[in-house]
């Protein structure tokens, strides 16, 4: 006990949660309850935050479960995951089938897909359960799929459309993982959008399994990911009641990237860009100049990152030239110094902006305290509700932003 304790108090890398405070689905097997394997016990319920009913069955001999109304089970579904179970039997480490696959059947259902941060004890769901339906075309050849979810309430225009939000995955991840990472679902579900997740284009990576990208830089042997993408959008706009004028996208890591990279490009398509950890930079940043650019369009854009990722102070110097790159894009002043136009803070957000001189933001970069190399439900409600929600783009392509036209 006094060993549990002592661990309970050490610090992590959150300033504001200590190793106690982190939620743990346990279960142990002992031959009888002494003392000491109580002391274990009230330790885990107590960092499980669980009720005092004790349940069981054929296998546990106790489950201890998260009080249905506490202010936890409000604010995250996580609570109901770290359940304590103890098991009192008189050979409690047999190597028995039937309590191995007891208890695999228990932990596997659970992951944390982002650190302890966050919240992020998550069920671990197929794409099915979330809801989700898998969508296939046919690029170049090859056949490409996403995963698309459509709300039972849809946030409606008086024409009965919705918004469109394509979500893309980072690297070396597909659309079904990337799910219990992002919480997107619950955003879409309840915001009342049409979500669509593509998987990306396997990279032949020298002797190493190719891994699932965004080939924004064209490369020779690789997919076209521009086609799919625009394929994607056209598809389900198609088959779906989609407000046409509100088409968003949004990713992480390399699909913050690669969001970036269509939105160059697709300002035909897409409203607004709101993404998280990852930027146009390095070799990326020459996209800027290519001739497949759409400059004609205005495209605002705002990328979050953490204090947890490495180099993403606002004053970072290549940050700062990508900050230059999209006021440029977007007829603005780009000396990042002299049209910076504000600062605020939001929740645990601290928040830049550069806007025209109407005062509509269109770059933005935003740095969470504690935040790591995710795009969690907090996330997606500051782009979504904060950000991506307000523009609306025109069948001539102008912008609009809460209703009024935006120019260069």
């Amino acid at each position: 006990e006094a060993f549990m304790l002592e661990s309970a108090a050490l610090p992590t890398n959150d300033a504001n949660i200590t190793s106690g405070d982190i939620p743990m689905p346990v279960w142990f097997f002992v031959s009888e309850m002494n003392e000491n394997h109580q002391a274990v016990l009230e330790y885990w319920n107590d960092a499980n935050k669980v009720g005092d009913a004790v349940l069981s069955d054929n296998m546990a001999t106790g489950i201890y479960m998260a009080v249905p109304n506490s202010i936890d089970n409000l604010l995250n579904d996580q609570a109901f995951l770290a359940q304590t179970r103890f098991t009192v039997a008189e050979d409690p480490e047999a190597n028995d089938q039937q309590r191995a696959r007891a208890v695999w059947d228990f932990l596997s259902d659970i992951v944390r897909p982002v650190s302890y941060a966050n919240q992020t004890l998550r069920p671990d769901r197929t794409a099915e359960e979330w809801g989700m339906v898998k969508r296939t075309i046919e690029i170049d050849g090859v056949n490409r799929y996403w995963l698309e979810f459509v709300p039972e309430q849809l946030a409606q225009t008086e024409d009965g459309k919705a918004p469109l939000l394509v979500v893309l995955h980072g690297g070396n991840q597909l659309p079904e993982p990337f799910m219990a990472d992002t919480d997107v679902i619950k955003l879409a579900n309840s915001r009342g959008l049409i979500a669509i997740v593509p998987a990306g284009s396997p990279n032949p990576r020298d002797n190493r399994m190719p891994a699932p990208t965004w080939n924004i830089m064209e490369d020779e042997g690789m997919l076209d990911d521009y086609a799919f993408i625009r394929a994607a959008v056209e598809d389900t706009i198609n088959r779906l009641p989609i407000d046409t004028s509100r088409v968003y996208v949004t990713g992480l890591s390399m699909g913050s990237v690669g969001s970036q990279a269509f939105a160059l490009r697709m300002g035909d398509i897409f409203a607004a860009c709101a993404t998280g950890s990852g930027m146009l930079m390095n070799t990326w940043s020459s996209l800027f100049d290519s001739e497949k650019v759409q400059d004609q369009y205005i495209m605002p854009v705002y990328v979050i990152n953490g204090s947890q990722e490495s180099g993403t102070g606002f004053e970072d110097e290549s940050y700062q030239t990508i900050y230059a790159n999209w006021l440029a894009f977007n007829g603005l002043e780009a000396d990042t110094k002299a049209a910076l136009t504000g600062y605020n803070r939001v929740g645990k957000y601290n928040i830049w902006t550069y806007a025209n001189e109407k005062g509509i933001p269109l770059v933005q970069y935003g740095l969470g305290d504690g935040r790591v190399h995710a795009l969690v439900l907090e996330d997606l409600y500051l782009l979504y509700d904060g950000f991506l929600s307000k523009y609306s783009r025109g069948e001539d392509g102008t912008l609009y932003y809460l209703g009024e036209a935006v120019a260069k």
